[in-house]
């Protein structure tokens, strides 16, 4: 059993990809309040996923190249999806990147 299943997370993480890449629909968007500070962000939902993903500048620009800027237009398109890392608050974290492809 994985600690997420005692206490999960609000948002989808790097560990729910579990090392692979995963083929996502996309469903919807919305904005959550994130983080200590509760700032107001962009996430995106996933018909294949419970959770949202909390979208960033990295990500939303990958979408944003693959399907246009006009988010209503995503809705139904596919991404994949991907474990990474990246720098935040002086700390190598895991994160989720949208890969630079329409899938197969």
């Amino acid at each position: 059993m994985h600690v997420n299943e005692l206490v999960p997370p609000m948002h989808l993480e790097a560990a729910d990809l579990c090392g692979k890449d995963v083929v996502v629909t996309i469903k919807s968007f919305d904005f959550h309040k994130v983080g200590a500070k509760q700032d107001i962000k962009g996430v995106i939902y996933y018909e294949e996923f419970p959770r949202a993903m909390v979208l960033n500048r990295t990500n939303s620009g990958r979408i944003a190249k693959l399907y246009g800027a006009e988010v209503t237009a995503w809705v139904g398109k596919k991404v994949t999806l991907y474990e990474s890392e990246a720098s935040y608050g002086g700390e190598t974290r895991p994160c989720i990147r949208v890969r630079d492809k329409v899938p197969q």
